[in-house]
């Protein structure tokens, strides 16, 4: 595996980082199914390692027309890392428990503002040292009291799209739509979370998790690479654009992580993804395992 602090790091190289005191490590452990993330932290986690809650800190809840997990105001955010004991000087290895989904949401907000960052390859189970238990760092962050504006995208700059930006695309066949939820979401057998199920018409499915092995590593770049671009149906380096989508712009955030890794490219994220596409009831909704299109009919109206 290439390691690099743009992209992914292996555990051998993260012993020789932390060794040196030269880096950040985040646990980003976080659950869809109500599990808490900061108890997994406080059974066990990577040595010096700060929880970072993807909920409090990756997120502004107030906001409330951007999807499940809008983005904060970026300069807020650099704040709020700092609050919990980042050093923005250093940079920083991102982990989670599957394979990387949750800790490239850190990752890719870290990588927008311009401060070095990698998500460990494998997760903390890719961590052969003894974990530590329990918290030696108390967070003082208590949530963020500056609110984006309701039609902005808080700073992050060209690389975010919204709701508008994506329909637009998908009209004007300008760029590819690729869905990182699991089959099941995106057939629309079923969602948990929001209030109609199926897929934005047009959008590619390609979970996220099927660029992993089995053992929720990423493969090799050639390996990474031929299943993205057999997947995706082009070269990605052809200068079409492509936009990561998923259920609330966290998981879109590791299709990012994977171009980057494979082919040095940057995609798009559209902010709020399917919780923000399926709140607004004049767009359809597309079910089934073809992509469909703008003209689908609306099978799941609200209300």
């Amino acid at each position: 595996m290439q390691n690099n602090l743009e992209t992914l790091i292996d555990s051998n190289a993260l012993v020789e980082l932390i060794h040196t005191n030269t880096v950040n490590v985040i646990d980003a452990r976080w659950y869809l199914d109500g599990r808490n993330g900061y108890d997994a932290y406080l059974k066990g986690h990577i040595p010096g390692s700060i929880f970072i809650d993807i909920d409090a800190v990756a997120s502004d809840h107030r906001v409330s027309n951007h999807g499940r997990h809008p983005l904060p105001d970026s300069n807020a955010f650099q704040l709020a890392l700092k609050t919990c004991g980042i050093d923005l000087s250093k940079p920083t290895v991102i982990y989670d428990d599957c394979g990387g989904v949750i800790a490239a949401r850190i990752w890719w907000m870290n990588r927008r503002l311009g401060l070095k960052a990698a998500v460990l390859n494998g997760g903390i189970a890719a961590w052969d040292g003894p974990l530590e238990k329990g918290s030696t760092r108390i967070s003082q962050f208590n949530g963020y009291d500056t609110p984006l504006a309701e039609n902005n995208l808080g700073g992050w700059g060209p690389g975010v799209c919204d709701t508008q930006y994506v329909k637009t695309s998908i009209e004007k066949s300008s760029a590819i739509v690729l869905d990182a939820r699991d089959e099941s979401r995106y057939r629309g057998d079923s969602d948990p979370v929001d209030p109609r199920p199926g897929h934005i018409p047009g959008a590619i499915s390609l979970p996220t998790r099927s660029l992993l092995d089995h053992n929720s590593y990423f493969p090799e770049v050639e390996q990474l690479r031929k299943t993205l671009m057999d997947r995706v149906g082009f070269e990605p380096k052809s200068g079409k654009e492509i936009i990561g989508s998923c259920g609330s712009g966290i998981t879109a955030c590791h299709l990012a992580l994977a171009f980057k890794y494979a082919f040095s490219i940057e995609i798009e994220i559209y902010e709020g993804s399917f919780s923000a596409w399926s709140r607004e009831t004049s767009l359809p909704v597309a079910t089934g395992t073809a992509p469909g299109s703008l003209n689908t009919p609306n099978r799941f109206p609200l209300g």
